[in-house]
């Protein structure tokens, strides 16, 4: 049985449909409402709201460097200039073998410096998304296809094995990594459908693995080793949609949550749905 841990605090009361992506860098944190298209960001404390839209879904961003950020649209990549305010295209799924009912979902940045990023279905086809990696010079690659609905993606301190979330199965699959490449897949963790759908994670110094479950109220830890949950998060909302170590000793954990889908009733009930919360595990 896990251990229950103190539940987070709220970083920020908002009903975003649908947070997901969050992120630490320049000293702030960072997340984003795919469904509003916007990103959000805020300094540790919580200070100094900051946000920009987009006009259209914004599934995952991530920092490119001290003017730019790396930005994924529904079916393409782009590079936004933070002073200009202009977009540079970098790289589009049309020009894969993916569904046109298919849109981006999490990536994150590889310590390769390859940035990963998954798709899913908007229709509920079956296995129909994929893994792809984005690579500054050699651009877009699918590295997986098959896959039910690509989600969280984690790296080992030393960067040799990837962890990939697919949450329509449950699973979390650890692949060695080596420049862009994925190879000796095994499932680590299975989920059991009580618990939610694994979404989004982050690792955390000792290996283990920190998952929101959708659908289940909570962040979970676990280890990758056992495939055991080992301690959870209670949150007052059923849809955390994922998690991301930070803060200025890296030891707090922001969490994203949704109000997508969600009955007037259950909203009713859950109030700081879409919500963005804020776990301090230096008091843990």
């Amino acid at each position: 049985m896990s251990l229950t841990l103190p539940p987070p605090t709220v970083l920020a009361k908002a009903q975003h449909a649908l947070g997901e992506g969050p992120l630490w860098f320049d000293q702030r944190w960072w997340w984003t409402d795919i469904e509003g298209g916007t990103i959000f960001s805020r300094k540790a404390d919580g200070s100094d709201p900051w946000f920009h839209d987009f006009g259209r879904k914004v599934p995952a961003f991530a920092r490119w460097d001290a003017r730019h950020l790396l930005i994924v649209f529904d079916r393409s990549l782009a590079l936004w200039n933070r002073s200009s305010d202009t977009l540079e295209e970098l790289a589009r799924l049309d020009d894969h073998l993916e569904p046109t009912t298919n849109r981006f979902n999490d990536g994150k940045w590889g310590p390769d410096g390859r940035f990963l990023v998954g798709t899913l279905s908007t229709t509920g086809q079956k296995d129909a998304a994929s893994l792809y990696v984005f690579d500054r010079e050699r651009g877009l690659k699918q590295l997986l296809s098959g896959v039910g609905l690509s989600n969280g993606l984690a790296w080992t301190q030393d960067g040799r094995v990837i962890y990939h979330v697919d949450s329509l199965k449950g699973t979390i699959t650890a692949n060695d990594y080596a420049e862009g490449t994925l190879s000796h897949p095994r499932i680590v963790i299975q989920s059991p459908p009580h618990l939610g759908l694994p979404d989004g994670m982050d690792i955390d110094s000792e290996g283990h693995l920190w998952v929101a479950h959708w659908g289940g109220s909570a962040v979970r830890c676990w280890s990758p080793r056992t495939g055991k949950c080992l301690r959870e998060i209670p949150l007052p909302c059923p849809q955390p949609s994922s998690c991301c170590f930070g803060g200025p000793e890296s030891r707090q954990l922001l969490i994203t949550t949704a109000r997508v889908s969600l009955s007037e009733e259950v909203l009713s009930e859950h109030p700081l749905s879409g919500s963005v919360f804020l776990w301090d595990g230096s008091i843990a």
